[in-house]
């Protein structure tokens, strides 16, 4: 076998380690498409969806803020929350999972600002105590597209994917349960999707805190009430950027396999014949036809395919870079599930 074609073995056998490697570094989400969604018996107003299962599962961490109206009673004026990605934190420890949202919440309601920047602060504590592995991003309202009101939405793009322009979900509602835990906290809701592709459905559970006083002084100011709730979301890619980047490697693959990278002239053919009239020879131990005028990669400068030589070599860089980096991330994450074994074992305060 040339030893081109073991140059283009490597390369594949390097992109197929980088590209899980880059994945976990790009977006440190685990599998959760079997996990279960448990809704109360009993209820019809949130159903699981059919033919689809979880993509990813986040911890939301902020406030309901809220209108007086002219009746004295409060009104929802949307929300604003940082969310983090606890899709991991299932598969290490189901009770820290089950617990989460009252620990996360007892430290952020704890704290004498309701100001979201306060949160941004807190939010490495958020990471480094309770296997938050990714800042997701956020979750905010704006005017519903589709006539009055608002509308919530779901928005990674500023956040944990930068790159990728439908890293949103913009929602509609269509269920809503009072909370099982009682009139303190917020409901739990079912949405659809109407934009954006982060998830086609998307359920909040879980909640705990976000509920107003019972009555207000007309024409008194807006408030804020911190809350913290699971978020759901089921459907949707499980992530854009490393389709994207598979794209690239496998494109890049296409084209040094089919010899567009070859000095003009050279041939690289499975079909026993030669281009341009270019005399070939057979090599002994495979049945690719090559051209005996130029390698396909070459490490002389002076020959046309030193360029893609010097390619593959920074790309096959990036990768080990990759791998490097989901070592790093690994270790981050072993460390911090020490301490997810600290809290599960009943020492629930944030360290100080």
């Amino acid at each position: 076998m040339s030893s081109a074609k073991y140059s283009l073995i490597a390369f594949g056998i390097a992109a197929t380690l980088g590209q899980g490697a880059i994945a976990q570094f790009l977006y440190a989400g685990c599998d959760v498409s079997n996990a279960v969604l448990s809704l109360p018996s009993g209820q019809t107003q949130l159903q699981l969806p059919s033919g689809l299962s979880p993509n990813s599962i986040a911890l939301g961490v902020g406030v309901q803020n809220y209108t007086c109206t002219s009746a004295g009673n409060y009104t929802s004026a949307g929300a604003v929350a940082e969310f983090f990605d606890i899709s991991c934190l299932l598969q290490a420890s189901q009770t820290t999972f089950n617990e989460v949202q009252n620990l996360v919440f007892e430290f952020w309601n704890g704290t004498a600002s309701a100001d979201l920047s306060t949160l941004a602060e807190l939010s490495t504590t958020f990471t480094e105590t309770w296997l938050l592995d990714v800042h997701l991003g956020t979750h905010v309202f704006q005017p519903n597209p589709a006539g009055s009101g608002i509308s919530p939405v779901f928005d990674y793009r500023a956040a944990s994917r930068q790159h990728d322009a439908d890293a949103f979900v913009l929602a509609a509602p269509k269920g809503n349960l009072p909370a099982p835990t009682g009139p303190q906290d917020v409901a739990w809701l079912e949405l659809t999707q109407v934009q954006g592709d982060l998830g086609k459905i998307v359920f909040r559970v879980d909640t705990i805190g976000g509920q107003p006083p019972s009555s207000c002084t007309p024409g008194s100011a807006p408030i804020s009430v911190k809350y913290s709730a699971k978020y759901w979301f089921f459907g949707g890619p499980a992530s854009p950027i490393v389709q994207e980047f598979e794209s690239i490697v496998a494109d890049v693959w296409n084209q040094i396999n089919s010899g567009y990278y070859a000095d003009k002239g050279s041939t690289y053919t499975s079909t026993g014949s030669s281009k341009s009239g270019v005399k070939a020879v057979s090599s002994d131990d495979d049945d690719e036809v090559v051209s005996n005028t130029a390698p396909v990669l070459s490490f002389d400068p002076k020959s046309k395919s030193f360029p893609a030589t010097i390619a593959l070599i920074v790309i096959n860089g990036i990768l080990v870079v990759g791998i490097l980096a989901a070592i790093v991330m690994y270790m981050r994450r072993t460390k911090r599930e020490k301490n997810l074994r600290y809290v599960a074992a009943g020492a629930h305060n944030a360290p100080k």
